[in-house]
């Protein structure tokens, strides 16, 4: 009789621990597919690209794995993103003016230009404004101050 009521006790013990451990699997499982569910609507709703800065005396910074809103995804808006920009905004788009304080030069006959380095390897050089150019996922922006002669 003792036998039986510690096999009955224990096949109690048994039967609640596997509804406790099976609900808990379940709020688990849940949880999970909410979150993916969410995440995958972020990586819908942004781009990640690269900015890269070249001040044409060898000094280059490199910023990696920049978040943009999808929609707001310019190379322009990169750019602000890692650095102090000054720019003029004219019809056909912005020009830019400066980055982190080095400024366009008649005098010197230097001026910002941006190119993009597609994922693939080839750099396209747009033929709009900054504030124009939509960018896609893994491109990179670079910026070089270049000297005309």
């Amino acid at each position: 009789m003792e036998r039986s009521k510690s096999l009955t006790a224990l096949a109690l013990v048994l039967a609640v621990w596997a509804i406790t451990a099976s609900s808990i699997a379940a709020y688990y499982y849940s949880e999970y597919s909410r979150v993916s569910g969410i995440l995958k609507n972020l990586e819908e709703s942004t781009v990640k690209v690269n900015v890269v800065i070249d001040y044409g005396n060898g000094t280059v910074e490199e910023f990696n794995d920049i978040l943009l809103d999808a929609e707001g995804a310019t190379a322009l808006n990169a750019l602000l993103m890692v650095a102090k920009v000054e720019y003029t905004v004219y019809p056909f788009g912005v020009f830019v003016d400066s980055i982190n304080g080095v400024e366009n030069s008649k005098e010197l006959n230097s001026w910002w230009l941006y190119s993009i380095l597609k994922p693939d390897g080839e750099e396209v050089s747009p033929e709009v404004g900054a504030d124009q150019y939509r960018l896609s996922n893994g491109e990179t922006v670079v910026w070089r101050y270049t000297k005309f002669s």
